[in-house]
């Protein structure tokens, strides 16, 4: 049986929150807005965005109200898989990846604000419908 390469299995945790401003601080200060500092923030952006369509869903699909618990149920998500990229790395199933605590964070917020965008929409569509069927 062929063992896996350990060097693969590198567990990197980063526990400071909002550690990616000041990140994107020293990118900057290093060497301006280059390909790294742009990069840096453009994976940023997508952690905000992935589990947006997760909050969208909790409204519209699961008829979810409570912002709590959308949060909640969001926050437990994106740390699973958190969680499954340090224990599958620690492994050396993935290339090395890291724990993330700024992750968290973001995808919570993605989350969230898709919540609130998903509640709106249906706010929306509800007085909408609500109209026509009062005009007709």
């Amino acid at each position: 049986m062929i063992q896996p390469d350990r060097s693969w299995a590198t567990i990197i945790i980063q526990y400071i929150p909002f550690y990616f401003v000041s990140d994107w601080i020293a990118m900057y200060r290093l060497n301006g807005a280059d390909w790294l500092f742009w990069n840096s923030i453009k994976l940023s952006f997508y952690n905000l965005i992935m589990l947006g369509p997760l909050g969208v869903y909790l409204s519209l699909l699961f008829n979810i109200n409570n912002i709590k618990k959308v949060a909640i149920i969001v926050f437990l998500t994106s740390l699973t898989i958190e969680s499954y990229q340090l224990s599958f790395s620690y492994f050396g199933m993935i290339i090395p990846r890291s724990f993330d605590v700024d992750d968290l964070i973001l995808n919570t917020a993605g989350g969230v604000i898709g919540f609130a965008l998903g509640d709106l929409a249906k706010k929306v569509y509800i007085k909408t419908t609500k109209n026509q069927y009062l005009q007709s």
